[in-house]
């Protein structure tokens, strides 16, 4: 009888354990997932002392990496970066032809070409009034400018064409080329300038607040845009 006690005694305590055992295996234990997500707050300041422009982001907007968001104007960058661009297309223009010569005729059609280039007048003002009040980017606004100056070449080269001339000499190619060079050169270290005073969204984010208004003046570090990160 004894020995029968003790035997149930055994097998109750084992049925106990693997039962113990049983419930602890089906435990899980939640992780913290290391590629879980969480969002950061940017509070992104002006660069600079000076006028806001291009600041055309909303509350809730959602912004892409390296999206320009605003930039400080320097009106006098910007009319040297213009004053380049036209240097340097007046001179691409003349290089063309310096590599072929003007023939003695040829058939242009001189209305058609003047009418471009007062359509393009017409639209890169638009776009200059616009980027001042931060309508547009400033890329768009030089782009704009672009246009119109390939409209005045081909105008001017067509009024060109009636005077004959014979193609450059090899050297005289080479000098035209380097100083196509070095006036793009001082026209990039503008451009380095200019977008010293853009500032890009450091992260796909969304706009929790907008803090300034366009054509706005700011002191150095003044917070302009609140934004939160969020998934690419």
């Amino acid at each position: 009888m004894q020995r029968s006690t003790h035997i149930i005694m055994i097998v109750i305590f084992t049925i106990f354990v693997l039962v113990g055992c049983s419930k602890n295996n089906s435990t899980t234990i939640k992780k913290e997932n290391p590629q879980e997500f969480k969002p950061v707050t940017h509070t992104i300041t002006a660069p600079k002392a000076g006028r806001v422009i291009g600041l055309i982001a909303e509350k809730g907007e959602r912004i892409s990496k390296d999206q320009p968001l605003f930039a400080i104007a320097d009106e006098e960058l910007s009319q040297q970066f213009a004053k380049a661009t036209t240097e340097i297309a007046k001179e691409e223009a003349k290089f063309k032809i310096m590599q072929t010569g003007i023939p003695e005729s040829s058939d242009v059609n001189l209305p058609a070409l003047q009418a471009k280039v007062e359509t393009a007048q017409q639209k890169a003002s638009k776009m200059n009034s616009l980027l001042t009040i931060g309508g547009v980017s400033r890329r768009q606004a030089e782009q704009a400018q672009e246009e119109l100056l390939l409209a005045q070449q081909a105008l001017n080269s067509a009024k060109q064409q009636s005077l004959a001339s014979k193609p450059a000499s090899p050297e005289e190619l080479a000098e035209q080329e380097k100083k196509i060079a070095a006036l793009k050169e001082a026209k990039n270290k503008i451009e380095v300038k200019l977008q010293q005073n853009e500032v890009l969204c450091p992260a796909t984010a969304v706009v929790k607040d907008v803090l300034v208004q366009n054509n706005t003046s700011v002191s150095t570090n003044k917070p302009i845009l609140i934004l939160e990160t969020t998934k690419e």
